[in-house]
């Protein structure tokens, strides 16, 4: 039981996560080419500011926005979503 509840836990979690990436997804479409420019810009010198080893640079941006575009949205956390939805 215990190993069901796990493996049911992670396919709801897995879940959310594409809800969550689609949400934001469609954020980024609808931003005009500069905005995203300026704001793909504005993480890149944060995160190169903070340290991030270049090689993971390309992901922590694209992370960084999705970030900033799940909180301009409010996007509930996993608990408030999972709460929220009866089933995947």
């Amino acid at each position: 039981r215990t190993q069901q509840a796990a493996t049911n836990e992670r396919r709801v979690h897995e879940c959310y996560l594409a809800w969550q990436q689609a949400q934001c997804a469609q954020r980024r479409a609808a931003l005009a080419r500069a905005e995203l420019a300026a704001l793909e810009d504005a993480q890149r010198s944060r995160l190169i500011a903070a340290g991030t080893p270049a090689l993971a640079l390309d992901f922590a941006v694209h992370v960084a926005i999705d970030d900033a575009l799940a909180a301009q949205a409010q996007l509930p956390t996993y608990e408030v979503w999972r709460q929220q939805e009866a089933a995947c």
